[in-house]
């Protein structure tokens, strides 16, 4: 609620306070003179009571009206937010699903060669790779330009075969 519909709130609630006390019967008086122009003045004063107490009630349901715009806004923004995290969740698992696939189609691509029954510990620690070059060479006589090693390791599940 802004400051001048708190203003106009309370301001309202004076004036409901003053129409019921000005409600009460006035007292008979004896003189029709005066009675004439106590009607006349209380009609007067009641015409302005009612047109405040009707001015009371629009800015109160202004606020009202204020209050219900900001609750629908509210509402309208968190069914958004919920969307939006249900579009990102979407999004995330898209774009994991393509990871995957990437890799997938990385790892289908590769040219894998095992060597089975090489003995352990010939290698120098570290340079795997260039024993592996020897081997192809000498072993199966290739020359170094009829293939590439990317990487080469030690199988671990058939040293756990070996030693258990």
């Amino acid at each position: 609620m802004s400051g001048s519909n708190r203003a106009n709130f309370f301001k309202c609630t004076k004036t409901r306070n003053k129409l019921a006390a000005r409600n009460t019967p006035p007292p008979v008086s004896t003189m029709s003179k005066q009675t004439h122009e106590n009607d006349q003045n209380t009609e007067e004063n009641g015409n302005k009571t009612v047109f405040e107490e009707i001015w009371c009630m629009n800015a109160t349901l202004r606020v009202v009206a204020t209050d219900v715009t900001i609750k629908d806004t509210t509402k309208e923004l968190k069914d958004a937010v919920e969307q939006i995290k249900g579009h990102l969740g979407e999004a995330e698992q898209s774009i994991a699903l393509e990871e995957d696939a990437g890799d997938l189609e990385n790892r289908r691509r590769r040219n894998s060669v095992q060597l089975v029954g090489l003995k352990e510990g010939r290698e120098e620690p570290g340079r795997v790779i260039q024993y592996v070059k020897k081997i192809m060479s000498q072993g199966l006589g290739l020359s170094s330009g009829e293939f590439d090693i990317e990487r080469a390791h030690l199988g671990l599940l058939y040293r756990a075969r070996i030693n258990p």
